[in-house]
């Protein structure tokens, strides 16, 4: 019994040497400048300022990310930061960052002229489209920005998937997302790419139907 419970031990102490250098090594979720986010402070912070520490954050720590964003992982909010450049197999964008001027704004949903004026999900379409005829497959604001001028994108290829969603497949149903505030989706998309791939969090792209949502799944570490 003795030998059972040390291989048993042994083998424990295996898995959580692996696990432990997974988070140091190849984790892709950082802290914040400003520490461990919790949800009550999300709900008082507007998309645009969360966004923007959280690329700060993302760009700050490690020279290899572009950027990032708030999602939600290992049960709580976290910058999830985004790798930049060509995968490690060579030939693959993983995400780049992007600069659309006013026109290339204007061109999809009427536009805008300053972040800070947009609900999260019209902006969350605009910046699906604007990455999206750029050649990627999902995109988000930095919250970095000229009003009237120019505006700064993360625009992500490589392992993001986008993916339709049911209402009935969540575990929430949000309604119309144009009415909810940004931090809500979050839970309910790290909880549905979490469930269909391993290491996956994500984010809505703010495009929906009366019967669906689309999510970009995206993963935390390799």
């Amino acid at each position: 019994m003795k030998r059972a419970n040390m291989r048993l031990s042994v083998r424990i102490s295996a898995v959580a040497a692996v696990a432990w250098a997974m988070l140091m090594s190849g984790l892709h979720v950082e802290g914040t400048a400003h520490g461990a986010a919790t949800p009550a402070m999300l709900e008082l912070r507007p998309w645009w300022d969360a966004h923007r520490e959280a690329n700060n954050a993302c760009k700050a720590r490690r020279e290899r990310f572009v950027g990032g964003f708030y999602g939600y992982a290992f049960g709580q909010p976290r910058a999830i930061c985004i790798p930049k450049g060509e995968s490690p197999s060579g030939g693959e964008e993983l995400a780049r960052l992007y600069v659309a001027n006013q026109s290339e704004i204007d061109s999809h949903e009427g536009g805008f002229r300053d972040l800070t004026q947009v609900e999260w999900a019209r902006a969350a379409r605009i910046a699906q489209a604007v990455c999206s005829s750029a050649g990627h497959t999902a995109g988000l604001f930095t919250g970095e920005q000229e009003p009237g001028k120019s505006y700064s994108l993360v625009c992500k290829s490589g392992r993001a998937r986008r993916v339709t969603a049911r209402r009935s497949d969540l575990r929430q149903d949000l309604g119309d997302l144009n009415t909810v505030d940004w931090w809500k989706p979050m839970v309910a998309a790290a909880d549905y790419c979490g469930e269909k791939w391993i290491g996956f969090t994500g984010f809505f792209n703010g495009i929906q139907t009366q019967d669906s949502y689309e999510i970009i799944c995206v993963p935390y570490y390799k």
